[in-house]
């Protein structure tokens, strides 16, 4: 459960998204789509069996129904690349074109 994971970082996007009724070339979704990347695990089995120690999405009762993720303070490793914040917005049907309000670069 979310409140027992005291040593974590709880990210919530609270928005949605605004277009025109043109499915052709907006997406019907109205949910905000957003990414957080850069995260994840220095032991992947242990993530696997419940620990958190990488980004996990949180969800009510089915996957996506939450517009959050959590991160623990400890415990997880930096990607590839940046630590980053995307958010999706719809495009050309069911594509996603993508804008990046925050990237930092992190230690690596």
């Amino acid at each position: 459960m979310v409140k027992d994971q005291k040593n974590s970082y709880v990210l919530f996007f609270k928005g949605g998204t605004v277009y025109n009724k043109d499915t052709k070339k907006y997406n019907p979704s109205k949910d905000l789509q957003f990414r957080v990347d850069g995260f994840s695990s220095a032991d992947p089995k242990a993530f696997s069996k419940g620990e958190l120690n990488a980004i996990a999405r949180l969800y009510r009762s089915s996957f996506f129904d939450v517009p959050a993720v959590i991160i623990p303070k400890k415990g997880t490793v930096q990607e590839y690349g940046n630590l980053e914040i995307r958010l999706q917005t719809p495009a050309s049907g069911n594509l996603f074109t993508q804008i990046v309000p925050l990237s930092l670069r992190g230690t690596r």
